[in-house]
């Protein structure tokens, strides 16, 4: 599988998995093992770790503008850090990342 990203755009896959790990873990050890489903549980921090990588990416892409002019043409020149995975800015990605948990909870 290939993951394209710029920057901090990696944090929208990551944030989801690593989530979804740490609570199955934790559900295993306090209610025993497959007392939940795994897809209920990865569903369930899928559609919460969303807001998150929302408001992160909202963050991540306000700031960071910068404007240069180009000496030899007085042409102004935008510099913008840009937080992206799959092309797309981080805080959108958001939505892929809750479209797939609504998945796992009805899978």
């Amino acid at each position: 599988m290939l993951v394209v990203w710029s920057r901090l755009g990696f944090l929208g896959v990551l944030i989801p998995i690593i989530l979804s790990v740490i609570a199955l873990m934790i559900t295993d050890g306090m209610y025993g093992k497959n007392h939940f489903s795994p897809n209920t549980v990865f569903g369930v921090c899928f559609i919460l770790s969303s807001p998150v990588i929302w408001f992160f990416g909202k963050k991540l892409n306000a700031g960071g503008e910068r404007k240069l002019i180009d000496p030899k043409t007085n042409e102004t020149v935008v510099i913008k850090e840009k937080h992206t995975i799959f092309w797309m800015p981080l805080e959108y990605f958001s939505i892929p990342v809750i479209l797939l948990g609504i998945f796992w909870l009805y899978a």
